[in-house]
């Protein structure tokens, strides 16, 4: 994976012996894209009706 700085990631596999390790990395990394709040507590819908600020 490509960000738009150019820096290449390699996203980490979950193979069901790792998971402690892997929710670590998924948090870095999440955390590193400004995503960690939405994949935590999900995303508010604005609906069929909303139109762009």
């Amino acid at each position: 994976m490509t960000n738009s700085s150019g820096f290449t990631m390699t996203l980490p596999t979950l193979d069901g012996k790792n998971y402690e390790r892997w929710k670590v990395k998924m948090r870095v990394m999440f955390g590193y894209q400004k995503v960690l709040e939405i994949v935590q507590n999900e995303y508010q819908s604005v609906g069929e009706d909303a139109t762009e600020a």
